[in-house]
């Protein structure tokens, strides 16, 4: 088993210093595919010693794939970072023993510990919350779900309980400016699967339908803050929680305003 790490850029200036480093726990091989940064990401990527692939933006599949693809990786399989996520030691031995030991696998599913203003919040991103990550390359692509990505090819995978660290240094403002583009497209992937036949067993096709309760992002925010226990994380859970719900409703004005834009009649 060998491995590969690819991280995907723009603008990271503030946190692809630490992800490169921290990849560099599991390999030397380490590939950036970059977007078109106009900060020092690039030129403090290179000094770390990962390799830049330039290649603008379609969505994060296309961009994984092409680093699969282009990138040259001397890997058997690969791990795909986003730049505000960093390799920690027990996750580096815990990736290398499940590959040593299943080297049959084509993927692994991993999650992530999200840190928010310096304090791991659990209840952000429903940890633990497993998302595909590990590919065998040449075997194993991504395709887009969503905001998100999903395996495509492969048979056998697993999944990896020790997190990543998780924590954009960028500051709030660029997570609103992130989770705006991202119900964008959450806005325009329910509206397809609303515009098909009803799928009531389907999760993503429930979510969406859920989403044109106008009362729908106050819910959300009472589950982070309550079920999920965010109440009684501190200013940060508390602020988490929140936001959680603001982007639920960024979700339903995007969906408004993409039915009037489209001719429709806005729910």
């Amino acid at each position: 088993m060998s491995l590969s790490i690819v991280i995907t850029t723009l603008d990271e200036e503030a946190n692809i210093g630490p992800c490169v480093e921290g990849a560099r726990l599991l390999t030397d091989d380490i590939v950036v595919v970059d977007s078109g940064s106009r900060d020092r990401t690039v030129v403090l990527a290179e000094a770390a010693g990962a390799r830049i692939l330039v290649r603008p933006f379609d969505d994060m599949a296309s961009q994984r794939n092409a680093a699969l693809r282009d990138g040259a990786l001397r890997g058997t399989h690969a791990l795909v970072l986003d730049a505000d996520e960093v390799v920690t030691p027990p996750f580096a031995a815990a990736l290398r023993t499940l590959l040593a030991t299943q080297p049959e696998l084509d993927g692994v599913r991993i999650c992530r510990r999200f840190h928010f203003w310096g304090r791991w919040v659990p209840s952000a991103s429903s940890f633990p919350r497993y998302i595909d990550r590990v590919v065998r390359v040449g075997t194993v692509a991504f395709a887009k779900d969503g905001h998100g990505e999903v395996f495509t090819g492969g048979e056998h995978f697993a999944r990896l309980d020790e997190p990543l660290h998780d924590e954009d240094k960028k500051g709030i403002g660029a997570w609103i400016a992130r989770h705006n583009r991202y119900a964008e497209m959450e806005a325009r992937r329910d509206r397809g699967l609303l515009a098909g036949p009803p799928e009531p067993t389907s999760p993503a096709w429930l979510r969406a339908r859920l989403r044109q309760v106008p009362g729908f992002p106050v819910a959300m925010g009472a589950y982070y803050l309550g079920v999920r226990g965010g109440l009684f994380e501190g200013r940060e859970g508390r602020t988490y929680g929140a936001m959680k719900a603001v982007y639920e409703y960024l979700i339903q004005l995007h969906a408004r305003d993409q039915a009037r834009r489209d001719g429709g009649q806005p729910k």
